[in-house]
């Protein structure tokens, strides 16, 4: 399903809780020091200023902060795909479509796996100084505890010595929400914002009482801010015509517009297409509006806003969990909510009536 407005998601490594004094500031330094082009944040403690390099196609920060983290940011277009570091690995096809739905049927009692916090994990980090940036493996040790410590064993000189990791065990989630949570498993925040989000959808409240709950509930994770076109709209498009290498061309090459000789370039008549649609006399390189998401619970939130905004209303089917759309009152999925729930219930219903009409005729 479109989006109303493109998303930028920052995912984090490790998940505090928004709630901490500590961790809000950490996340403010990190908004801040954002300058429109960088696919990874780290945060390091006794850091003196702020250092920016390139790797692996996206800029990276370092930026001084209280606590170790390190935040992946992603776009995500009105086309609902996504851009940012290694994002067709940690979002199903490259894509948001399907997230929401599949969060909302997910049973947190039986389907996430707590176990015991790993002796040992190795996390390749930055070594940054005067002179030079170079990537080192840590090796840590989550200690058990409400707010256990990341003790470093070998690593870097800025050493992996005050980050919080483990709360209490850590926890396994199934896909596509594995690779879309911090290393740890999260935090309590996720059971207390499904528990909100089933209860949302419940189908009891109307829309504009469930867009004001839902922006209420949201708060913490979601913000406004800008992003460039090309990152917001454009990259997206490429993404979805799987010719994001060509991404590259924008930082490598210097490309500030969709000339026609770059157009020619791609070779693809459906992209350039659609390159043209969204960035008709557009600087590719200008601001707009989007929506900040933080986290896995921010982009859950932003997609549930984003379908009340749109009018869809959200209501869970009463058969599969998925969400509806149409009259108050509606129970089940139409052929335009899910097409294999409404085949699978006018096939139950065929079957029902076929064994009525037997024993009638008895």
């Amino acid at each position: 399903m479109p989006l109303q407005r493109p998303l930028q998601v920052w995912l984090p490594l490790f998940g505090w809780s928004l709630g901490a004094p500590r961790v809000s500031e950490d996340v403010l330094r990190a908004y801040r020091a954002y300058r429109g082009g960088e696919g990874t944040l780290w945060l390091m403690p006794g850091l003196e200023e702020e250092r920016g390099w390139w790797r692996d196609g996206f800029w990276q920060r370092s930026i001084p902060a209280r606590r170790w983290n390190r935040i992946d940011v992603y776009h995500v277009g009105s086309n609902g795909y996504v851009w940012g570091p290694d994002s067709a690995a940690r979002f199903p096809e490259s894509s948001v479509d399907g997230l929401l739905e599949q969060w909302l049927r997910l049973h947190l009692e039986t389907e996430i796996e707590v176990y015991p916090a790993p002796r040992e994990m190795n996390l390749e980090w930055p070594d940054v100084t005067a002179r030079d940036v170079v990537y080192r493996t840590m090796t840590v040790q989550p200690q058990p505890g409400p707010a256990a410590p990341l003790v470093e064993v070998r690593g870097a000189s800025n050493a992996l010595d005050s980050s919080e990791c483990a709360q209490h065990g850590f926890r396994r989630w199934p896909d596509p929400f594995a690779s879309l949570v911090s290393c740890e498993g999260g935090t309590a925040d996720e059971g207390f914002d499904h528990a909100h989000m089933l209860a949302l959808t419940s189908g009891s409240g109307t829309l504009a009482e469930q867009l004001l709950e839902s922006s209420n509930f949201a708060t913490p994770y979601l913000s406004e801010a800008y992003a460039t076109f090309v990152d917001a709209y454009m990259s997206p498009v490429f993404v979805e015509h799987r010719k994001d290498d060509w991404l590259a061309q924008f930082e490598g090459q210097g490309v500030t517009s969709m000339t026609p000789r770059f157009l020619r370039e791609l070779r693809d008549r459906n992209l350039s297409r659609a390159l043209k649609d969204v960035a008709s006399k557009r600087a590719i390189l200008g601001l707009v509006p989007i929506r900040r998401a933080w986290g896995l619970l921010g982009l859950l939130w932003a997609l549930l806003l984003d379908r009340l905004e749109a009018g869809l209303g959200a209501v869970r089917c009463e058969r599969c969990g998925g969400l509806i759309r149409g009259k108050r009152g509606k129970r089940l999925c139409g052929r335009r909510d899910s097409l294999e729930c409404y085949s699978r219930r006018r096939s139950e219903d065929q079957r029902r009536s076929r064994t009525c009409r037997g024993v009638a005729g008895q």
